[in-house]
């Protein structure tokens, strides 16, 4: 796989930004009442994709990457579909 060029990275970068703020808290469909803010984004540098930081809000408070496609994608949760990641109201 060819490397996206620096100017394409910076590109990603700022469409993660947008997509999923830094700054922003999510809950994750499993446990709603445990929720995460994002604090960053980063290249997977085996890929070129887009990754989340994100940090827990409860507990030890441990930092995840999670990819953006996974961090923005549905799950089947019984026989619906949800997002992986809900936005929570500021």
């Amino acid at each position: 796989m060819a490397h996206k060029s620096q100017e394409e990275l910076a590109s990603s970068l700022e469409q993660a930004a947008i997509l999923a703020p830094v700054g922003g808290t999510y809950a994750h469909y499993k446990n709603p009442d445990q929720t995460y803010t994002v604090t960053g984004h980063v290249i997977l540098e085996a890929s070129n994709a887009v990754g989340i930081i994100y940090q827990a809000n409860y507990g030890e408070r441990v930092s995840f990457v999670r990819a953006l496609d996974s961090w923005l994608g549905q799950v089947q949760d019984g026989e619906k579909s949800v997002p992986r990641f809900s936005r929570m109201p500021e």
